[in-house]
């Protein structure tokens, strides 16, 4: 009788433990489905923010883009039309038809520099026809006749990017950070410094303005910075921004080239 008993107590406390194990189990099976759904609500609202910022980004380059036609294209060519009535108007009297015929050139030369100006800022040729490299110099070049200096350092042993996206993204994020530097800085130097493996590239931006005493914290969260972010989350890369009272800004990007 009494190993009766041994017998069904053993039974019990054999059911016990399945009973505690199996809901042992569950609840494992439970925290972890949790966690990952949790994790995966995070990266979908990730993923939204950055679908945000881009769509954003690009929004913002479409209005700049519709001011730059209104505000000085469409100006230009009404000023033009209206020297055009006025030629025809003095077409006998010699000076003044020659003085406008020269004003309307002088018009149409600005005019064409604009929209050059405008379809380069959409889609830079150069980039497109010969890279990143030779978009930069050409960048350079333009601000030769400026009180700006771009000084543009390329390590050596650089290779050729194959990827058009991400010399693309690069290239903007190097047009935001110069524009910031221009606009809302004093900079007169701003120093490019490029290098490129098989594996990785990375760009070091740097500017002189002087007075910066803004946290890194703050310039994290600016609409410029969460421009070139943006630009940056799309192609995989990263960017890391720093400033030090009396001596700049300075922004590191990389991008791995393999992945």
């Amino acid at each position: 009788m009494e190993s009766y008993f041994q017998g069904i107590e053993l039974n019990l406390v054999i059911t016990v433990g399945i009973l505690f194990m199996t809901v042992l189990v569950l609840a494992f099976i439970l925290f972890f489905n949790f966690s990952r759904n949790k994790l995966i609500t995070k990266k979908l609202r990730e993923q939204e923010n950055l679908l945000y910022d881009i769509i954003k980004t690009q929004e913002a380059e479409k209005q700049g883009t519709a001011r730059a036609l209104h505000d000085e294209i469409s100006s230009q060519l009404n000023v033009v039309k209206l020297n055009l009535h006025r030629l025809k108007r003095k077409k006998d009297n010699a000076i003044i038809f020659e003085n406008t015929f020269e004003d309307i050139q002088v018009l149409l030369g600005s005019t064409i520099q604009m929209i050059r100006q405008i379809s380069y800022d959409l889609s830079p040729c150069v980039l497109e026809k010969f890279g990143l490299i030779a978009a930069i110099k050409e960048l350079r070049d333009n601000y030769k006749d400026t009180n700006v200096e771009l000084s543009f350092v390329i390590e050596e042993n650089t290779f050729q990017i194959n990827d058009k996206s991400i010399e693309l993204n690069i290239f903007r994020v190097l047009q935001e950070f110069i524009d910031n530097a221009i606009r809302c800085g004093d900079a007169t130097l701003i120093t490019i410094c490029l290098s490129v493996t098989k594996q990785k590239l990375q760009l070091i931006l740097k500017d002189n303005r002087s007075g910066v005493n803004v946290s890194s914290e703050k310039l994290r969260t600016g609409i410029g910075f969460s421009n070139m972010n943006s630009r940056m989350e799309m192609i995989g890369g990263r960017i890391n921004i720093r400033s030090t009272k009396n001596q700049g800004i300075v922004a590191s990007l990389s991008v791995n080239l393999n992945e």
